[in-house]
């Protein structure tokens, strides 16, 4: 049995068409995302910005890595 490729220009650009995650809320004017991954993570940001407060200074961070980063730092000031 013989196995037939088709020609590197059987396919055309037109026909891959990626599928592209956007933003079109919040001001964002259709803000390109990589994966639906970031697109959602933004869309969970922007619904509640300031998620997680720092019961010490009472600053807040729409991500917990960026204030577990600020938690850590503080801990070594004190200590």
């Amino acid at each position: 049995m013989r196995l037939i490729f088709p020609k590197a220009d059987f396919f055309s650009k037109a026909d891959y068409t990626p599928q592209e995650f956007r933003c079109w809320d919040h001001g964002c004017h259709g803000r390109k995302f990589i994966c639906a991954a970031n697109l959602k993570r933004h869309i969970k940001e922007k619904s509640n910005p300031r998620a997680f407060t720092c019961d010490n200074c009472g600053k807040a961070w729409p991500r917990k890595s960026r204030s577990n980063n600020h938690r850590c730092q503080l801990s070594d000031i004190a200590s």
